[in-house]
């Protein structure tokens, strides 16, 4: 065998002819398209993983339209509902007025009144969906005007303000924008009556023990708090922010699922998902007024339906 020089193996052909000759391992093509397998499936995976979330975002965002323009119709229908129910309790006034000029012994007050003294159900309705629609009426004005628009002098403005101030931030249902001026004193939570009463605390303390008293009436009120030592010529601007005839009414509404419609016993235990809603009403002599709607949470609608403004 004879050898090759050395030059020709430094010459550049030879180191040409050195490079081709060799060859790569098996074993690092074996690597090399591991790699780029595992790294096209991360990239598929990603690109997968992507698409769904965004197709679990789109459906979200189509179910939650869907629901919200339900929920929104089921409102404007509940509030027709309520219309039409009050424009007859209307009529029934108008003739249980008629029959008491020949009765003395008839009750004086409106249905509204009637209703709200009772904890019931004062109007049911069953929907053919399978919805059931509940009413419940209670006295409206118990609650503080936010709208100072509305005041009838600076000093006026300036209790109402002071009110407003003084309630606690996180009950804005404490708060309407429309109606009297005057707060219901029998129907309003002890925070507003703390808000009206401010610094002046035996006030407050003779309010809450004379709102529930049978014999209390508007013309009597400033005896009954002399007879609890409240100094009442203090208090007199205060006591302008009170009423004990009330003309607003709030209806709550619960619209809950039953099971079933041919089962009669489950119209008192309805049982499934529920809605609830809230409307003031004014109500005059010849058609009521509804002056604003909003939606409760349960425990808002559990609240009102517990009579938490003559306890707490």
């Amino acid at each position: 065998m004879r050898l090759r020089p050395a030059i020709d193996l430094l010459h550049p052909r030879g180191l040409v002819a050195q490079r081709t000759r060799r060859s790569r391992p098996a074993s690092r093509r074996r690597a090399f398209t591991l790699v780029l397998a595992l790294g096209v499936f991360v990239i598929a995976t990603l690109m997968v993983s992507w698409n769904a979330r965004r197709m679990f975002v789109y459906i979200n965002a189509v179910e939650s339209h869907l629901g919200a323009y339900a929920r929104h119709h089921e409102e404007l229908a509940v509030a027709d509902i309520c219309r039409v129910w009050l424009t007859k309790l209307v009529e029934a006034d108008r003739d249980n007025a008629a029959a008491a000029r020949n009765d003395p012994a008839a009750d004086p007050r409106s249905m509204l009144e009637r209703f709200a003294a009772t904890p019931e159900a004062d109007f049911e309705l069953l929907l053919p969906e399978g919805s059931l629609v509940q009413l419940f009426v209670r006295d409206g004005q118990g609650t503080a005007l936010a709208n100072l628009g509305l005041a009838t002098s600076p000093e006026q403005e300036r209790l109402m303000l002071q009110t407003l101030v003084r309630l606690p931030d996180d009950r804005p249902d404490l708060i309407r924008s429309s109606g009297p001026i005057a707060v219901s004193l029998r129907a309003a939570e002890t925070p507003v009556l703390a808000a009206i009463a401010g610094p002046n605390a035996e006030l407050l303390d003779a309010l809450l023990a004379i709102r529930n008293d049978p014999a209390l009436t508007g013309g009597n009120l400033r005896q009954l708090l002399a007879r609890e030592r409240v100094n009442v010529t203090l208090a007199d601007d205060v006591l302008q922010m009170l009423t004990l005839d009330p003309q607003l009414w709030v209806v709550d509404v619960e619209v809950r699922a039953i099971e079933s419609l041919d089962d009669p016993d489950g119209l008192a235990a309805a049982r499934g998902d529920a809605r609830w809603y809230q409307f003031l009403i004014a109500q005059d002599a010849t058609s009521p007024v509804l002056l604003e709607r909003r939606r409760q949470t349960q425990e808002q609608f559990q609240r009102s339906r517990t009579g938490a403004a003559p306890g707490a």
